[in-house]
């Protein structure tokens, strides 16, 4: 971009522009795109763009025909791109094209300046156009998104059972050890990810509290109600009490289902994540289909937590 654009500053200079309009603006603006091109191809609809842009200069010499040629000047700049890579580029590219514009306009009338012939003030000033300029194709060689990994992991509560722990930690060591070595093969790569990820999501339902220490104020209460039904020497006392009895040891034998459904998933989980591990090695060692098949499993794990996170919630809260 810088020589290009010196160049065309320079022989922009052998051109009369209308009121008073700078031959570096002219040439910045055309050097710009034509490194562009000659960097990303697209030369035809890119140069096309960027007469438009020297034509609104040439119209109005004013700075909202600047920052409209810098508008322009930006679209060719994003020609090629798509999605965020492109809105970034259009939103830095006019930025940075109205500056680069205003330090040709400085160095075309600054006083430093003066004594040089007017070829090398204008490609001296086109040529800054295109140094500037580079900053807006940054963009271009940008990867924008979010680790969805660390998301999930920060999602996860702080109350987590140890062992659910320890399992969330095995599978994203095993995701930081495999990312950048499955970078060449990008579909076993999104594989491991999501298997970790549905990993991570179970681990952050499967949050309910421990029962342990529930469960032993449960035996409390129901062992405090046998001692006063044995007291009790009013039928209606002893049959209020009994039916309190009743309650809690239903909700303690829910409980107890709900713990074996938990331990249950904690099982699946270690299951899974050792199917993890088999599937980090598979596609490192380009036999992913092996271990393929386990990860559509984790789908069906998550909604089975969920259900029993919920069950869990609302049983702690009943007691």
């Amino acid at each position: 971009m810088v020589a290009v654009g010196f160049g065309s500053g320079a022989l922009a200079h052998l051109v009369s522009w209308p009121h008073g309009l700078p031959a570096g603006l002219i040439g910045g603006t055309l050097g710009i795109v034509a490194g562009a091109a000659v960097a990303y191809q697209k030369a035809l609809p890119r140069l096309l763009l960027a007469v438009l842009g020297c034509a609104v200069m040439v119209a109005s010499n004013t700075w909202a025909a600047l920052i409209g040629c810098g508008v322009v000047t930006a679209l060719a700049l994003a020609l090629g791109t798509s999605g965020v890579r492109r809105y970034a580029t259009i939103f830095l590219g006019t930025g940075v094209a109205v500056l680069a514009s205003w330090v040709a306009l400085r160095i075309s009338f600054a006083q430093q300046t003066h004594d040089w012939s007017g070829a090398l003030i204008d490609g001296t000033a086109a040529a800054a156009m295109g140094m500037l300029a580079a900053v807006a194709l940054v963009p271009r060689h940008v990867s924008f998104g979010r680790d969805v990994v660390a998301a999930a992991v920060a999602r996860l509560p702080l109350g987590l059972d140890s062992e659910v722990r320890a399992l969330c930690n095995q599978s994203v060591t095993l995701w930081n050890q495999a990312k950048n070595g499955l970078a060449a093969d990008p579909e076993n790569r999104e594989l491991l990810r999501q298997g970790v990820v549905k990993v991570l999501e179970v681990a952050a339902k499967e949050s309910a509290p421990a029962a342990g220490g529930s469960e032993q104020s449960l035996r409390e209460r129901i062992a405090e109600l046998d001692a006063r039904i044995g007291n009790a020497t009013d039928d209606e006392t002893r049959t209020q009490y009994q039916s309190a009895k009743q309650a809690l040891s239903e909700q303690q034998q829910y409980r107890d289902k709900l713990s074996t459904r938990r331990d249950r998933l904690v099982a699946k989980l270690h299951h899974h994540v050792a199917a993890l591990e088999k599937f980090q090695l598979a596609a490192l060692g380009a036999r992913s289909q092996e271990a393929r098949p386990v990860l559509g499993r984790l789908a069906e794990l998550s909604a089975e937590v969920s259900s029993t996170s919920e069950a869990l919630m609302d049983v702690e809260t009943a007691a």
